[in-house]
């Protein structure tokens, strides 16, 4: 019975560490601004300035939704105006990933809750 444990409690931690260690922006880079991204040897400022003016609109319809304002501000440290309606928590920074043709490939809002 011992035995039995200890492997499972041997698989659960080898679980959490692959999961724990799980790249967050696989083939690309988080960053918080658009100068941050120029700042990314692997993007260059025309990739930057086009990849940053979807953000708004991509903000506006990812992630979570709330009624009201109040709602949103007890869980989030930022919130916006949510499509179609309501409010949303403001991304605090992004995953953005330079497709083969220079475009980008992913944007990916990367959210921080509130702490404490």
């Amino acid at each position: 019975m011992r035995i039995v444990i200890a492997i499972a409690a041997l698989l659960s931690a080898v679980f959490m560490a692959v999961t724990w260690y799980q790249p967050v922006c696989e083939g690309g880079r988080v960053v918080a601004s658009e100068g941050e991204c120029r700042a990314v040897p692997i993007f260059d400022a025309a990739f930057c300035r086009k990849a940053w003016a979807l953000t708004d609109g991509i903000a506006r319809r990812s992630g979570m939704s709330y009624p009201t304002r109040t709602e949103c501000d007890d869980s989030w440290p930022v919130c916006i105006e949510h499509e179609p309606g309501g409010y949303g928590p403001k991304p605090a920074g992004w995953c953005l990933v330079r497709g083969p043709n220079g475009e980008a490939a992913r944007i990916d809002p990367q959210y921080e809750r509130k702490r404490g």
